[in-house]
C-alpha cells in the first residue's frame, strides 16, 4: 500500500494498481472501445489491463462478459461459435426429393 493505494505485487509486470469491480470495467471498455480502443479479443483485453498497471479479482469474466456483449466484436469475430441451425429449418422446401433406389422407399419433406 502506498499512500492508501493498494497494490498487487506481480513477477512479470511492474506494481498492479487494485481496483474495485467497477472501475475495473470502466478501465476495460477504455481500453476496448474508447478513444484508442482496438476491439481486442478477451485474452489480448486482460493482458493490455495488466500492461497497463491494473489488477482486480475478476478481470478474466468481466473481459469475456465485454467482449462477448460488444456487437462490433461479434460482427466481426471468426464464426466458431455460431450456434447451428437445425436442418429441418434450412432444409424445407430447397431442395427435391431425392430420387429412390432400388428396395428403398422415399422419405417425405420433414422427415416424417
Amino acid at each position: 500500500m502506498q499512500e492508501h493505494i493498494l497494490y498487487k505485487k506481480s513477477y512479470t509486470h511492474p506494481l498492479l494498481r487494485c481496483l474495485s469491480t467497477e472501475e475495473g470495467i470502466h478501465i476495460l471498455q477504455e481500453i476496448h472501445s474508447g478513444c484508442c480502443g482496438a476491439h481486442v479479443g478477451t485474452r489480448i483485453l486482460a493482458n493490455k489491463t495488466l500492461q497497463a498497471g491494473y489488477f482486480w479479482p475478476t478481470m478474466k469474466q468481466d473481459a469475456i462478459r465485454l467482449v462477448s456483449k460488444c456487437e462490433r466484436c461479434q460482427k466481426h469475430s471468426s464464426h466458431y461459435n455460431v450456434v447451428p441451425l437445425p436442418l429441418h429449418a434450412v432444409g424445407d422446401g430447397h431442395c427435391r426429393p431425392f430420387p429412390s433406389g432400388r428396395g428403398s422407399e422415399e422419405v417425405p419433406p420433414g422427415g416424417h
